[in-house]
């Protein structure tokens, strides 16, 4: 598992952020906090308080670059291993906890699965996933320790955990505190716990789950009123109780809900292909009576990844996460069910009931179009891991009780995870091994794609606004591109990190074009990111028009940076084709 983080590690080494889309937001919020910012008050935000301002304190204790918060992440990504090694660990077997940790590495935390973005552990395109999922984890492995211990300390932990998950993102905070509650309530059963106990246990964890949230609005409180900093660290749950922002193409795209029938039967069509892991058994059953059944499971082995390699390009492989929901469901039924019938099973089976009901949960954005790419890098990686331990070891110990052998499916389901690893990892590298281009230097330094020109033109921009622009030159990007506003270290003095479609509708746009008048940047520059993924492409094209205008009326034009078509049309999403740079009239050279 080391070994394999380390080589992963070697192939993406400082690839990981992407230089227009999210990435920007990740490095440029916790660069202002590190100064006197204050979020929520000087910086428009919609996600928890707790990732920005601890990147903000790296930044403050190790100084201001992006490789030091790419090593902290690092560490991140070792500690969640390590958790999900011993979450899935067994006593005196310890081969479906290698293959699953392995299995986290290269299907999620080193993965890239498209030229843009940022959908790793290392830098993704938001910390507070990534460090939500891993406090979840945390809160998850303390419950076990409660178990072995029967401590209470443990309990409160667990709840402080949640409460820090609920200084994140609103999906992990209900993936999580749902996990744990059910979690709690299978402990009282399992150890049949008194009304007291059961009560302060309750009383502990609810204690902890709030502490953390209240610690923070107080801090706030320092710097804003109260009941907008207690707004600021709910203000995802405000947006999605006050806003249309969930009935947008983007979301419903993203759950699958545009489209249901059609995603419906995809997800049956898929199971479908987990029957092709049962062959070797019925082979093997076949054979029962003859003398080569002892070679069973190496023959299953052989045969299963001999025929998927055979086919490796044919099968659909991204489809067979389709049904996670399934694994995740039935992981519910099974823990609980072990739990209570086998007390003392419970250190290892009731974590991983709480297990199973923070993966359903953590896939409900995405539970029809189920996934390991894109938003699935976190959202589909808990029910994956539960899929491929289910299938590697509680499937083949089931069907051991009923004909004695359990090797011949185990090691048809671990060829089927070496060929599957294999395919997703051929895409890892075919992604990676291109990009050779240095964008900045030092701390700073990304790799990027030299061929698309991308890297080159925000090596080119930095440098135009060193020579063009004073420190306190206010300057804007847009639609978003806040990590060229990091890397030149020019603030944008309105507040607002991105201008994509849902920020209008968050933050209002007459208040966004009411901000850029009031606080009067010198310097505005459009970038061609198209963002069709929210259903429309440009802005002042289908959204944005008096932001826009705005702009068209108070700017003239200063520099041109590769081609200027997508003021006027389309073209492709994600990398920038052409930068424009925009001074404000009478600002003068």
């Amino acid at each position: 598992v080391v070994l394999t983080g380390l080589l992963l590690s070697r192939l993406s080494w400082l690839a990981w952020p992407d230089l227009i889309v999210d990435y920007g937001r990740e490095v440029y919020v916790p660069w202002q906090l590190s100064g006197s910012s204050v979020l929520y008050r000087d910086i428009a935000y919609f996600y928890g308080p707790l990732s920005v301002y601890w990147n903000s304190i790296l930044f403050s204790v190790f100084g201001v670059s992006i490789f030091v918060m790419e090593m902290f992440n690092l560490v991140v990504v070792a500690a969640l291993t390590f958790m999900i090694y011993r979450l899935f660990d067994r006593e005196g077997d310890n081969l479906s906890s290698v293959v699953v940790s392995a299995a986290f590495l290269i299907l999620f935390a080193f993965a890239k699965y498209f030229p843009m973005g940022s959908y790793n552990y290392v830098a993704p395109y938001s910390h507070e996933l990534v460090h939500g999922t891993f406090l979840s984890f945390v809160a998850i492995y303390m419950l076990r320790l409660h178990l072995k211990g029967d401590r209470l300390v443990w309990v409160f932990a667990s709840g402080f955990c949640a409460g820090l998950v609920a200084l994140t993102k609103l999906e992990v905070t209900l993936a999580v505190v749902a996990a744990l509650v059910s979690g709690l309530v299978l402990v009282v059963l399992v150890k049949r716990a008194p009304a007291k106990r059961a009560m302060k246990m309750a009383g502990l964890f609810a204690v902890g789950l709030v502490l953390p949230v209240v610690a923070f609005i107080a801090y706030l409180s320092f710097y804003m009123d109260a009941g907008q900093a207690a707004a600021g660290v709910f203000s995802s749950w405000i947006i999605v109780a006050t806003t249309d922002i969930s009935t947008i193409s983007f979301y419903k795209s993203m759950m699958g809900s545009d489209n249901l029938a059609v995603n419906i039967r995809v997800i049956l069509t898929s199971a479908a292909w987990y029957l092709f892991l049962l062959l070797p058994l019925a082979a093997n059953r076949l054979l029962r009576a003859h003398r080569l059944r002892k070679y069973g499971a190496l023959a299953s082995f052989i045969v299963t990844a001999g025929l998927l390699a055979y086919f490796f390009n044919s099968i659909p492989w991204p489809l067979l996460f389709r049904p996670l929901p399934f694994f995740a469901v039935a992981g519910i039924a099974l823990f609980a069910i072990r739990s209570l019938r086998r007390g003392a099973g419970a250190p290892r089976n009731v974590p991983l009931f709480a297990l199973s009901v923070f993966a359903l949960f953590m896939l409900l954005k995405i539970i029809l179009t189920s996934r390991i790419d894109g938003y699935g890098f976190v959202l589909g990686m808990p029910a994956t891991l539960l899929a491929i331990y289910m299938l590697l070891t509680v499937a083949p110990a089931a069907l051991a009780k009923r004909w004695g052998y359990s090797s011949v499916l185990r090691f048809s389901v671990l060829a089927g995870v070496v060929v599957l690893t294999a395919w997703h990892l051929k895409h890892t590298v075919s992604y990676y091994s291109p990009m050779t281009y240095a964008v900045a230097s030092g701390g700073d330094k990304i790799m990027t794609y030299e061929n698309t020109g991308a890297g080159k033109g925000v090596n080119i921009l930095v440098e135009q606004i060193g020579k063009m622009t004073g420190q306190d030159d206010g300057l804007v990007v847009l639609p978003e591109g806040a990590l060229i506003n990091y890397l030149a270290r020019r603030r944008n003095p309105t507040g607002f990190v991105t201008f994509l479609p849902t920020d209008p509708l968050i933050f209002g746009e007459g208040a966004m074009v009411a901000k850029l008048e009031s606080s009067s940047p010198a310097y505005v520059i459009f970038i061609s990111r198209d963002t069709s993924e929210y259903g429309y492409h440009y802005l002042g094209q289908d959204y944005g028009f008096d932001i826009f205008n705005f702009v068209m009326e108070r700017y003239e034009p200063v520099l041109k940076i590769g081609s200027s078509a997508f003021m006027e049309k389309s073209v492709s999403m994600g990398q920038p084709l052409g930068m424009l740079v925009y001074r404000r009239i009478g600002k003068g050279q």
